[in-house]
């Protein structure tokens, strides 16, 4: 069956992190590393971080829509090409260019395993709601509930439960594209550049590469930490190749192509790339540092500190 595997990080993608000292004849792989940094493999980009059907659309009578499917891989051959016409040589893009490049981002955000099962959990839970209402519905009323059943109410537009339900069990297919475009229309309002490498380090990238950070969110309360693209010190980083990543933030300092010149500046990108991925890191040679997987010492200035100060004076 043609499609039938399907890439959450793309083949095409990490192919920028095979290993160049592979055996000559060898397949090239990558090196995956355990997230605590325990364990190493070498695989080939073709077998790793991918299921069946995971963006296929199955109708009625069985039929598969693989509109997703293709879309994502129209997506890919861009991103290969820039990476290799014009972001490896540092080459201004167009407009069209830039817009199809945050798309991409966008994608490497929202595709993965990590982001489905997130969007599962959520509508699982309104799933169990509207279900636990729907059966008190019919408790109390009786056949009366085939013309009340319940719907979740947003601001433009309410839910019903069958919708609820098949959000929950295909959040990919109901859910990547719309996730896609609204993060692009606010990356376009920020500040992009492509940080390359001058120093012996190399960039890693993992199994959820895209990575949303505010470096400030510890001073919020605990319930208030969730990262969002409106907040004023988020950055979002992708690892492009082991030579470059991108960064896209507020700052409008932030812009165009730049070069790191030391190895800690390096490795704080991986250390970001690192502490967030799911359950693997990808790298182009077989090290493995601690400190990408460093989450590091809880701030001075965080809110439970902030807060235990205040409390005793």
């Amino acid at each position: 069956m043609k499609h039938k595997k399907q890439h959450w990080i793309p083949e095409s993608y990490l192919k920028a992190w095979c290993d160049s000292d592979a055996p000559k004849n060898h397949e090239p792989y990558v090196w995956m590393i355990s997230k605590d940094g325990s364990a190493s493999k070498n695989k080939a980009p073709q077998n790793i971080f991918c299921e069946s059907e995971m963006y296929t659309i199955h109708g009625s009578g069985g039929e598969r829509d693989l509109t997703l499917e293709h879309g994502l891989s129209g997506l890919e051959g861009f991103f290969a090409r820039l990476r290799r016409e014009k972001l490896s040589n540092r080459i201004d893009l167009v407009p069209d260019e830039k817009s199809q490049l945050l798309l991409f981002v966008a994608a490497m955000k929202a595709r993965t395993v990590v982001q489905r099962d997130h969007m599962q959990n959520q509508w699982g839970k309104a799933l169990e709601m509207m279900d636990s209402l729907a059966e008190q519905m019919t408790k109390e009323g009786g056949e009366r509930f085939i013309a009340t059943q319940p719907s979740l109410s947003g601001s433009e537009e309410s839910l019903s439960h069958e919708q609820v339900r098949s959000l929950a069990e295909k959040p990919m297919q109901n859910s990547l594209f719309p996730m896609m475009i609204s993060q692009v229309e606010l990356l376009a309002q920020m500040h992009i550049s492509i940080i390359g490498t001058n120093t012996s380090s190399s960039f890693i990238t993992s199994d959820s590469p895209c990575v949303w950070v505010n470096p400030e969110i510890h001073k919020l309360p605990p319930f208030f930490r969730h990262v969002g693209l409106g907040q004023s010190k988020t950055e979002v980083t992708l690892p492009i190749s082991p030579e470059q990543i991108i960064l896209i933030s507020w700052n409008d300092q932030n812009d165009g192509y730049m070069e790191l010149n030391n190895d800690q500046a390096v490795e704080e990108y991986n250390r970001r790339t690192g502490c967030l991925c799911d359950k693997y890191c990808i790298s182009n040679s077989n090290i493995r540092k601690g400190s990408w997987f460093d989450s590091g010492i809880e701030p001075e200035d965080s809110w439970e500190k902030t807060q235990a100060k205040q409390c005793k004076s």
